[in-house]
């Protein structure tokens, strides 16, 4: 048996030095709002503690303390709950059980008094049910109630008339009593000997045994729900069994408790547990009553043996107080999709939460990307990601409840920031002049890509290049010789391309200007004719360059009399007279192709072509013997090269007759014997 201690205690005291609250990662939590000292003993002395068992009913708290007896609370203010009655009770009151307006309190020694609760601030006692031996539980179901006497078994009375109940039964069993539970038409009796023992009451006064449960020993009350029994079970736990079968329960789940499970009450979901060791109320979610899980607890510095729920609120029987907790539940974070946005563009969504005890709540980031804002109070979050910012961002936002146990729930989701590819840019690439057949060498400059995905990894292209002209991507230099054909201007597109496929464009404008090559004329060899014959040739002039094509003519300088050059068809002509023998030296001819020409000089060698002189006719002459003939002879040469070189001469002359070559006379006298003809005298 515990040591009854008494003592004067301060209510602030209380308050700011006995409890502790629920670590704000558990799921659901209480939070401390008022405590209540024990009643002031028989003696005036106020109780330190004993406070045992607890029950609500409207705003009023029934509270068991063992040691004083019950004491009944107004909590209709819940921070300021006020005492407006007590029962004292001498002898370590146990449990009340409550039914309408009646109130059962079991005394171990005193047995249970029935009090009339009509008016809680004056409660009246109406009978009291004296026990064999001792008093250790009372439960009741309609017009009866059951009593828990130890190893006096069971009594069970009938209390249609409170003031005058009437013993129905006892049943003893050769065990010790000290927990009660009754559901329909059984009542299962708690035994710290003989553990469960469940008994068909549908005739109160021959309880029939129909099942039992040997390993719990340790329980002293039990709740139902449904086919479920749940048990605290001393060391041994939260424990919940199958009464589908009320003549066989079975164990169903066995949930281990660090320290001592005194008591196990629900409401709604949730299942509390007064660990009175750990000094801990335990919550555990039954939402699934065939396992449940501890969702939160909440620490006191003093034992915790029972508690039970109203609205949103816990009262404790917590030993050295009695406590006013508001049950604590934690906010929920609604879903958060997954979210995409592309580079540069605003994504913006608000997280939006539900906060079951209307808690005041806000939010948290983690992380929270650079650039992005996060507004706390409405959960809006804005993000516009720059260019450099792709990829897939994991982020857990928070609800938090501005209470003192700080409950939270956490959503993690991911944002994909989709790379926006930006084209690449490349400088201006000046323009370049270069003359034909000379080299023109030059590197574009280096692409520059603002996206840092892309660095290092741009490509070049040129488009457009000339015939002969070439570009090396990796270098990124062009280079060409244009030939003497290529003259002209020349727009050559340079490209820079990122890996997706963008591009930036440049272009060079490339003047190649046109180097004038002399024309070639090709040499006419030394021509030699003949006097009176026709000399005539054909000039060929060429020139390599395209551009003067048009621009091409011919010139003949320092001609013979006489010849003649067609300038059209490049063709010299001359029949040289029979008085132009001779040497015609630097006879000129120009070959002109734009502002240049070539020109050569022909020789002609007029060979001189000899034309016979000719005689003066000759008349036949007559002459008488002995008489003198005499003529002269004339004759010319048409070559004026021959004149003054006519050399004379005569043939076949008569005898006697003379030619004088250097007169051109003729002289004969015949003689007497000389007549006749003489024919064929030739000169």
């Amino acid at each position: 048996m515990k040591a009854r201690c008494l003592s004067t205690i301060f209510f602030i005291f209380i308050i700011s030095g006995f409890f502790t609250f629920s670590n704000a990662q558990e799921n659901v939590s209480a939070e401390f709002i008022s405590a209540y000292k024990p009643p002031m003993s028989m003696l005036g002395v106020q109780a330190k503690d004993g406070i045992k068992q607890v029950q609500i009913d409207g705003n009023t708290l029934y509270v068991v303390d063992e040691y004083t007896g019950l004491q009944i609370l107004d909590v209709s203010d819940v921070h300021k709950p006020k005492e407006i009655a007590t029962v004292p009770v001498s002898h370590l009151t146990q449990n009340i059980y409550l039914s309408g307006n009646l109130a059962f309190l079991s005394g171990r020694l005193d047995g249970v008094y029935i009090l009339d609760i009509s008016d809680p601030s004056h409660p009246k006692t109406l009978s009291h049910l004296k026990p064999v031996a001792e008093s250790f539980w009372v439960v009741g179901k309609d017009s009866m109630v059951f009593v828990a006497e130890a190893d006096s078994g069971i009594a069970i009375y009938d209390i249609a008339d409170p003031a005058h109940p009437k013993q129905i039964s006892v049943t003893h069993f050769n065990g010790f009593t000290w927990g009660l539970g009754v559901k329909d038409n059984y009542l299962f009796a708690l035994d710290k000997r003989k553990g469960l023992i469940v008994f068909d009451i549908t005739d109160p006064e021959h309880l029939k045994k129909v099942g039992d449960l040997k390993e719990i020993i340790y329980a002293r009350s039990i709740l139902f729900q449904g086919p479920y029994m749940y048990v605290a079970n001393g060391p041994a736990g939260l424990w919940v069994l199958d009464v589908s079968d009320l003549h066989d329960p079975k164990i169903l789940t066995q949930i281990p408790i660090q320290g001592y499970a005194h008591s196990a009450t629900r409401s709604g979901n949730t299942i509390f547990v007064g660990n009175d060791v750990q000094n801990t109320l335990e919550f555990f979610d039954a939402r699934n009553p065939m396992h449940p899980t501890k969702e939160g607890q909440y620490k006191s510095n003093s034992h915790i043996y029972n508690a039970v729920k109203k609205d949103i609120y816990v009262y404790v029987a917590a030993d050295s107080n009695t406590l006013i907790l508001r049950y604590n539940r934690p906010p929920q974070l609604n879903p958060i999709a997954d979210q995409e946005i592309d580079e540069n563009k605003t994504l913006s969504f608000q997280v939006s939460a539900y906060e079951p005890d209307s808690d005041p709540y806000y939010f948290t980031i983690d992380p929270l990307p650079e650039g992005a804002k996060f507004d706390s109070l409405k959960g809006i979050f804005v993000w516009t990601p720059n260019y450099e910012q792709s990829g897939v961002y994991p982020i857990t936002i928070t609800v938090h409840e501005r209470t003192a146990s700080q409950l939270s729930d956490s959503k993690s989701f991911k944002i994909t920031v989709h790379h926006v590819n930006r084209p690449p840019t490349i400088a201006d690439i000046p323009d370049y002049e270069v003359d034909e057949n000379q080299v023109l060498t030059f590197t574009i400059p280096e692409g520059q890509d603002p996206d840092k995905e892309d660095a290092g990894k741009l490509t070049y292209s040129a488009a457009g290049l000339p015939q002969g002209a070439t570009f090396d991507p990796k270098t990124r230099v062009f280079s060409w010789k244009p030939t003497y054909e290529q003259s002209g201007i020349y727009t050559v597109d340079f490209a820079v391309h990122d890996p997706a496929g963008a591009s930036a464009m440049d272009a060079s404008t490339i003047t190649v200007h046109h180097v004038d090559r002399p024309p070639v004329l090709e040499p006419v060899p030394p021509q030699t004719i003949a006097e009176g014959q026709l000399l005539t040739f054909k000039l060929n002039g060429h020139d390599p360059d395209k551009e003067d094509q048009n621009a091409l003519s011919y010139a003949a300088y320092n001609l013979p009399p006489g010849a003649s050059f067609n300038p059209t068809t490049a063709t010299f002509s001359w029949t040289p007279t029979y008085d132009q023998s001779g040497l015609y030296k630097n006879i000129l001819f120009v070959f002109t192709a734009g502002k240049l020409s070539d020109s050569i000089k022909v020789d002609i060698t007029v060979n001189h072509v000899n034309r016979p002189p000719v005689m003066a006719a000759l008349k036949n002459f007559s002459v008488d013997e002995n008489k003198l003939l005499r003529f002269k002879v004339s004759g010319q040469d048409p070559d004026k090269e021959d004149q003054g070189k006519l050399k004379f001469k005569a043939e076949n002359l008569p005898e006697g007759a003379r030619f004088y070559a250097d007169s051109l006379v003729f002289r004969w006298q015949p003689t007497y014997e000389q007549s006749g003809v003489y024919p064929d005298v030739r000169f």
